[in-house]
């Protein structure tokens, strides 16, 4: 009976030494263990969080640095302004709900692609969307627009979509810290499809022309010969490729006759005369008067038949195809415009 007090006593010395070797063990563990693994933890702050060259970081990051990280006064950090500017920060307080850091250097993002890109992507099914928007913003894209298309299995309301975007931003803001982004990337609300059409063909109006492919449409115009002496001698010019004595020779016979056949002929070859120039305005102009005599000349045809063809209407079918050609080169026109004027004409 004597010895079990001393054996309880010998054992509970043990036990206790033991706990405090596990302890200390540990308290080596966690001194020598960094959580970041020597890489400069990275955080997006907007442009609220600056005064000067302070920096203050707050909310989820702030509880990241204190309890996660487990950072010291004296490390550094990273902070994007969310602008395309990277700064080195030193840590000066750090506490769950805000940490306090000095700017030490300031350089321009260079993990940003030169020009923006913009993904459009179809709903897929699933979570696959998940994937798509860390691949994206990985890549450079500066933003994600999902879009629903015709054939898209899933079509998620309202309620869904707000979650389902707000989630999708997190996956975006988090692809962007580990892939050193300078900015995060906007995952936008969903469009309808031509409303992604639609904005698409805007955004691309204002690309630098010296960074897109040139497409070329060609286009094939029809010019009428004779009639009359004048209108013989304009299509010698032209094909010696001078216009401008054509166009004098049509606005002669444009001028010189009270037939409407003749008159037609002259104002639409008028109309590629200014088509050439690049004034397609007076070329729109000239277009609606020869269509205009065309409908006078087809009147019975287009009255008696509505659905006549071209071997019934070929003066106003002619004429009102050429109008419509016109128009779409002349809706185009402005994009044109913008490209030009931004780059000093110099494409």
């Amino acid at each position: 009976m004597e010895k079990m007090p001393l054996k309880c006593k010998n054992y509970k010395v043990f036990t206790n030494i033991f706990t405090k070797c596990k302890i200390h063990c540990i308290i080596a563990l966690i001194t020598l263990y960094k959580p970041h693994g020597g890489v400069m933890p990275r955080f997006f702050v907007p442009s609220t969080g600056f005064d000067g060259d302070i920096v203050r970081i707050t909310g989820d990051d702030a509880r990241h640095i204190a309890r996660a990280l487990r950072m010291a006064t004296g490390e550094t950090v990273t902070v994007c302004d969310m602008h395309g500017t990277t700064h080195t920060c030193v840590l000066e307080r750090i506490t769950d709900a805000a940490s306090v850091a000095r700017i030490v250097a300031s350089t321009p993002s260079d993990t940003e692609p030169p020009y923006p890109v913009t993904l459009y992507q179809a709903f897929p099914k699933g979570d696959k969307m998940d994937a798509v928007v860390q691949k994206a913003v990985e890549s450079g894209a500066c933003a994600v627009v999902p879009f629903l298309s015709e054939r898209c299995v899933s079509r998620p309301d309202d309620k869904s979509v707000e979650k389902k975007i707000a989630r999708w931003q997190r996956i975006a803001l988090e692809a962007a810290k580990q892939c050193g982004r300078g900015i995060i990337p906007e995952v936008r609300r969903p469009l309808s499809y031509a409303q992604m059409l639609e904005e698409a063909a805007a955004f691309a109006g204002t690309v630098p022309v010296k960074n897109i492919v040139p497409i070329w449409k060609k286009g094939t115009r029809y010019l009428y010969t004779g009639g009359s002496v004048p209108m013989r001698d304009a299509a010698i010019y032209v094909r010696e490729n001078s216009w401008d004595d054509a166009y004098e020779l049509w606005r002669q016979a444009f001028e010189g006759t009270k037939n409407q056949k003749k008159k037609m002929r002259a104002a639409l070859n008028i109309a590629v005369y200014y088509e050439m120039k690049d004034s397609l305005a007076k070329a729109e102009e000239w277009a609606e008067k020869a269509q205009q005599l065309a409908k006078k000349i087809d009147k019975k045809n287009i009255t008696d038949s509505p659905q006549a063809t071209i071997d019934d209407v070929p003066n106003y079918y002619l004429t009102t195809l050429y109008l419509a050609e016109l128009k779409e080169r002349n809706a185009q026109l402005p994009k044109l415009k913008l490209q030009m004027s931004r780059f000093n004409d110099d494409f």
